[in-house]
């Protein structure tokens, strides 16, 4: 796995805990167009990048819904309006 990237994970269970080390600060480059982001080493507000993103979606309960920050240990689709690197 590859910090600042996003992963799809088909689980058993409901509830699975993976372990591993936090990451204080990672950089990452994004291609312009819709790219999976995962975790970071800490939370980001929508204004932090607003100059490279259209949109920022989560999934829970069941659905898609707009975010405006991203949260550590979720992964989010987010459209890059221009290829970019971005250090969380």
């Amino acid at each position: 796995m590859e910090p600042g990237i996003g992963y799809w994970v088909l689980l058993a269970e409901q509830a699975h805990t993976i372990t591993g080390h936090s990451m204080i600060e990672t950089c990452a480059n994004y291609n312009q167009g819709w790219q999976m982001v995962g975790s970071m080493g800490k939370q980001a507000s929508r204004s932090m990048i607003e100059d490279y993103v259209e949109a920022i979606y989560l999934f829970e309960n069941g659905g898609y819904s707009s975010a405006s920050q991203i949260m550590q240990g979720r992964g989010y689709w987010i459209k890059f309006n221009q290829d970019c690197r971005i250090c969380w």
